[in-house]
């Protein structure tokens, strides 16, 4: 669910500032955005999250190679390597309300629990 993580992880970035006590890793905060970003078409604004996470962890995990992943498919939408990091379109970010890979019910359950509006019950 792209859609969330988005609005959760650029959530979480802007929350982790004003921790003391850190319960998330900035890095993987930014990881998952740029990932979630990507898959919503929003390749600009995943190359640049991606970046600050280069920036403050060189070797994390696969973000080099996201990094070319995402200048390639920026290559082969047209844009040239001077454009990859300016004028950034507004941000892009699609609801899938009909999504196969979550029935209706279980959606419902999905989302009052993110609203905390139920309790997870075991």
């Amino acid at each position: 669910d792209y859609y969330h993580s988005i609005l959760w992880m650029e959530e979480a970035n802007e929350r982790y500032h004003l921790q003391k006590e850190f319960t998330q890793n900035k890095t993987d905060i930014l990881n998952i955005l740029s990932i979630s970003l990507y898959k919503q078409g929003n390749l600009k604004r995943a190359l640049i999250i991606n970046d600050k996470l280069i920036e403050l962890d060189p070797l994390y995990p696969n973000a080099t190679n996201n990094s070319k992943l995402y200048e390639q498919e920026l290559l082969d939408n047209g844009v040239v390597e001077e454009d990859f990091r300016i004028n950034i379109p507004p941000l892009n970010i699609t609801r899938f309300n009909n999504a196969s890979y979550l029935y209706p019910a279980y959606r419902k359950a999905y989302e009052e629990l993110c609203r905390g509006e139920k309790e997870i019950v075991c």
